[in-house]
């Protein structure tokens, strides 16, 4: 994907946003970074909704629908679906997705959107650490009587994956898996450690770099 076609997808999804009544559905909203998003847009006033055919317990709040399956009428009379790059797309709400028209966007390409939105967003990358890091950051700042809006990998103190504060600062996990940091635009970057990793993907430690 070009730079300027990631630009333009970004510009489509903040208009959608624009709208209040726009209805939001998560393919694989249990996930530990889809969470989050879709916590974040249903306290923002959205209607929310989402599906998760896993294990993972189903903690969501009342008004986000919740499908433990991934069936075609599930996206019906939605505004965007949202996918993460372990949704495959054969996926029957993709498909349903793509063959209605619905807007269809990568996890990383709304949170990349999202964060447009703050001052200061600052994206804690690297192999080992992210979650722990960026609870750490959350603490600093908040001891420092400011109010982090923080997304996490994992539960914060709070016991949520989600802190939301105003919109200066940003807290956010920046996964490398499928280049999906190229969604960001981070005003401060944080890099920890960098290993070979998601063999699925890189070929080896030179492409990671690339």
């Amino acid at each position: 994907m070009s730079i300027n076609s990631t630009q333009a997808r970004k510009i489509r999804i903040k208009e959608l946003f624009k709208d209040k009544d726009s209805r939001i559905h998560f393919v694989g909203v249990l996930g530990s970074g889809m969470k989050p998003l879709a916590l974040l847009l249903y306290k923002q006033g959205y209607t929310v909704s989402g599906s998760d055919n896993g294990k993972g317990e189903n903690d969501l709040p009342g008004g986000i629908v919740f499908y433990r399956d991934h069936k075609s009428e599930n996206v019906k009379g939605v505004t965007l679906v949202v996918k993460t790059y372990a949704v495959d797309d054969a996926c029957p709400e993709i498909v349903e997705a793509q063959k209605e028209g619905i807007d269809v966007v990568y996890r990383a390409e709304l949170l990349g959107a999202l964060m447009e939105d703050f001052a200061c967003p600052i994206g804690v990358c690297g192999t080992h650490g992210k979650s722990t890091t960026t609870a750490m950051l959350h603490s600093i700042f908040s001891y420092c009587r400011l109010s982090p809006t923080t997304i996490s990998g994992a539960n914060l103190t709070s016991g949520s994956s989600l802190e939301i504060g105003d919109d200066t600062v940003l807290v956010y996990e920046a996964c490398e898996y499928r280049d999906a940091f190229l969604a960001f635009s981070p005003r401060v970057s944080v890099v920890l450690n960098i290993e070979f990793d998601h063999a699925d993907y890189y070929r080896d430690m030179g492409q990671m770099f690339i």
